[in-house]
């Protein structure tokens, strides 16, 4: 399998397996950092070791 290919793959996987606005809409808003937070502890908080400046917009 070519590089092209399985990253087209994953892609495809990725976003099936996401809850897009675009697909379900309102629903698949999360308010809040419960979910980033549980995610970064689950790495064992990787963004504590290094420093940075994050710069988002509305959807982060």
């Amino acid at each position: 399998m070519d590089t092209q290919t399985a990253y087209a793959q994953a892609l495809e996987y990725l976003y099936s397996q996401s809850p897009l606005f675009s697909k379900i809409g309102k629903a698949a808003i999360k308010p809040g950092l419960d979910n980033i937070r549980k995610f970064c502890t689950a790495l064992d908080n990787p963004q504590a070791n290094f420093r940075s400046i994050h710069i988002a917009g509305t959807n982060g």
